[in-house]
């Protein structure tokens, strides 16, 4: 597979998750809370396996997007919200 392709079908995987529901709100329980964020540290964990496995842009992009998704999730273990769009912004919803 080139690596275009599996770039392509990486962040295909990435959004047929519905990362988008992974956003919180005000109303969720610290269950709910922990569960998402151990979702979303899955996904970055994903997006830096995938990266070892590509070089150039599409490496660069993949370890641009870990890291941005590595914030949100420091902001949600800070006690933040994160808006549902900006995580799909990340994943390019």
């Amino acid at each position: 597979m080139k690596p275009s392709s599996a770039f392509t079908a990486i962040l295909t995987g990435v959004l047929i998750t519905g990362f988008g529901t992974l956003a919180l709100g005000a109303g969720d329980s610290s269950g709910e809370r922990r569960a998402r964020i151990e979702t979303m540290e899955r996904q970055a964990q994903e997006f830096a396996g995938a990266a070892r496995n590509m070089k150039g842009a599409h490496q660069q992009e993949l370890l641009r997007k870990r890291a941005r998704l590595e914030s949100l999730i420091e902001r949600l273990q800070a006690g933040g919200r994160v808006d549902p769009d900006e995580v799909d912004a990340l994943l390019g919803k």
